[in-house]
């Protein structure tokens, strides 16, 4: 097995990318690279980071194939959706005109018609998250008439007296 070397221009590299570096992810890749820099084996590795020597291995063989840029770029983020933005407006602009009718609408109503549309299950969080994005948000009847009278001005109305007959 070919042990990856770093050489010193990369290790200077390494530090400068690290003075600037905010995201833990990437921070951890690059201790793994500053201690094969100083020339510690997978096993020494794993036990400093935590991380399995198989995954450092990867990660060795990942960086000699990507080069440093493409190994620290993050590949992985938060904004995986299952349609785009327009068809995801399409979709809720035909729901919008159901509810402008008077129909009520629930999370259940709004998931069942993008399932439809994609042909499979889509989570809640999703549609959540996909109506947050969209501006919508839940709107709640009243709990009372805004021009109702207050408990003290109803109290008075009422007749509390029993009726006395004479």
């Amino acid at each position: 097995m070919k042990v990856i070397k770093i050489t010193e221009t990369e290790y200077q590299k390494i530090l400068e990318i690290d003075k600037k570096n905010r995201n833990n992810r990437v921070d951890q890749k690059l201790r793994v690279l500053k201690l094969r820099y100083e020339g510690a084996s997978n096993k020494e590795i794993s036990l400093r980071t935590g991380y399995n020597e198989r995954y450092i291995t990867k990660l060795m063989g990942d960086y000699a194939k990507q080069g440093l840029e493409e190994f620290l770029r993050i590949k992985h983020t938060s904004h995986y959706r299952l349609l785009d933005e327009n068809e995801e407006a399409k979709i809720l602009a035909e729901i919008e005109k159901e509810a402008e009718a008077g129909m009520i609408l629930t999370i259940g109503d709004i998931t069942a018609a993008f399932e439809k549309k994609l042909g499979r299950k889509a989570s809640k969080m999703y549609i959540y998250r996909l109506l947050k994005r969209h501006g919508w948000r839940k709107i709640l009847p009243r709990s009372k008439h805004p021009k109702s009278a207050d408990k003290e001005a109803v109290s008075a109305s009422k007749k509390l007296n029993p009726v006395t007959t004479n």
